[in-house]
């Protein structure tokens, strides 16, 4: 084999190689870390169950990831999940579910509803 050839191979072997290990790599907008809640501004909405007079108070963060429940416990983090209309939030270690349309939100613990409530803007 000529010089010319071992070298033309060994560029295309390199180029082959370089363009399969840029294609392995995530593009940097896939790369994005979750950001943490106390770096995220957001929206706490007070939401009233207009029979019992309980209310839920609900954080929202502007990132539109999260939403924060709040009771008397402490705070537990839901994530976005996917809904056919209005906004889901879940977080599946504790069973719960939050869900929101217009002024209106429902949360479930395992499948059953303990608040229904709404807010006055």
């Amino acid at each position: 084999m000529s010089f010319k050839k071992i070298l033309i191979l060994v560029l295309v072997v390199g180029i082959i190689f370089f363009a399969a290990l840029s294609f392995s790599k995530k593009p940097a907008s896939l790369e994005t870390e979750s950001a943490k809640p106390e770096e995220v501004s957001g929206k706490e909405i007070i939401y009233t169950d207009a029979q019992s007079n309980q209310q839920l108070k609900v954080f929202y963060y502007n990132d539109n990831r999260i939403a924060l429940y709040k009771d008397e416990s402490g705070e537990v983090v839901l994530t976005t999940t996917t809904t056919g209309s209005g906004a889901g939030y879940e977080n599946f270690e504790q069973g719960l579910l939050l869900w929101n349309k217009d002024t209106e939100v429902s949360l479930y613990l395992n499948d059953s509803l303990i608040f229904l409530g709404n807010f006055s803007q």
